[in-house]
């Protein structure tokens, strides 16, 4: 039986055309069909391009035969599904033409790039240049950290209520400002006084902040006033807002400054080769665009509406079953 299978291939090969069996025996070439599926080939080439995908700097991983097989199967199983997908009308879909136009256009931009890798170096005289350039950005403005005790007011008060509230506030100062350890005294009166829930366990301690945040926080009176403290420690008279009369004590102050250039180096190089890919692909998009005409039909533009936002709720894929136990 083996013996007839031998021979009725041998006979086969011999049927073959000459040139059928030098191409056989030959080293493949790109546009040798490798397999049919459908109306679709695969080719030679199809199957080096997904070796070098899946390989990547090693591709002779797919020498083997068996996992070239395994390799074949899965570009026939892609062919198969995109045929039966096209079949079905899935090409025709919007949304999928919309994917495919992108998918284009992403590869088209990236061999554009990869076609001028020289213009993305980014030498240091170039970051310096573009660091004073965006000077303001890397401003550091005057920022403080103070301690506070907020004494509420409420929305409805009496004058008598009121003139109770500010006196106890000038009492807690008080009591601050005689105590031989007032960082101390600070946080054990912010915890017994205090009005303020995020920071009445936390000694007071409001965090670092500019003087745009103080003034929306407390007002730009306050603001100002805390912003004028010259050194750790210092505790201005009881501040009033419109709800609350306040007891601060500056606990810290940073002089404005400018984030160095060490700092921000390497950010600045991606952000300068960003931009200048950015460029080169509008470039290249303004001049593609004057060798294609467009026109636009702005009557039409005005008459369409948007489309209602879709209310159909997500649906949430069922759990998976659990795992037998053993």
């Amino acid at each position: 039986m083996r013996l007839n299978l031998v021979c009725r291939a041998a006979m086969a090969l011999c049927l073959l055309p000459a040139s059928c069996a030098r191409r056989a025996r030959g080293p493949a070439r790109d546009d040798d069909v490798l397999a049919q599926v459908g109306q679709g080939q695969i080719t030679a080439r199809d199957l080096k391009e997904a070796m070098r995908r899946r390989g990547g700097a090693d591709p002779s991983v797919f020498a083997a035969r068996a996992v070239k097989e395994r390799l074949l199967e899965e570009l026939i199983r892609l062919e198969v599904l995109a045929e039966t997908a096209r079949r079905q009308g899935y090409a025709d879909q919007p949304q999928v033409r919309y994917k495919i136009r992108q998918l284009l256009v992403a590869s088209l931009e990236e061999d554009l790039l990869t076609a001028t890798p020289a213009e993305d170096r980014v030498t240091d005289n170039d970051i310096a240049a573009y660091y004073q350039s965006q000077l303001d950005r890397f401003r550091i403005p005057e920022s403080i950290r103070v301690g506070s005790i907020k004494i509420r007011i409420p929305e409805v008060v009496s004058e008598p209520k009121r003139a109770e509230l500010a006196d106890k506030a000038k009492r807690v100062r008080d009591a601050v400002t005689s105590d031989n350890e007032p960082a101390k005294a600070f946080t054990r009166l912010a915890a017994q006084h205090s009005d303020d829930q995020a920071t009445r366990y936390k000694g007071g301690d409001a965090g670092w902040m500019g003087r745009e945040e103080a003034a929306a926080k407390w007002g730009r009176p306050a603001a100002d006033a805390l912003f004028a403290l010259a050194s750790p420690g210092d505790v201005p008279p009881v501040l009033e807002t419109r709800d609350a009369f306040y007891v601060f004590r500056l606990t810290g102050k940073r002089p404005a400054d400018v984030l160095p250039l060490d700092k921000v180096r390497e950010n600045l190089r991606l952000e300068i080769a960003r931009k200048r890919r950015e460029t080169r692909l509008d470039t290249f998009y303004q001049a593609s665009r004057k060798d294609m005409p467009v026109s636009v039909n702005r009557g039409l533009l005005e008459r369409i509406r948007p489309p209602e936002a879709d209310r159909t709720p997500d649906v949430q894929p069922a759990a998976p079953p659990p795992m037998p136990e053993r």
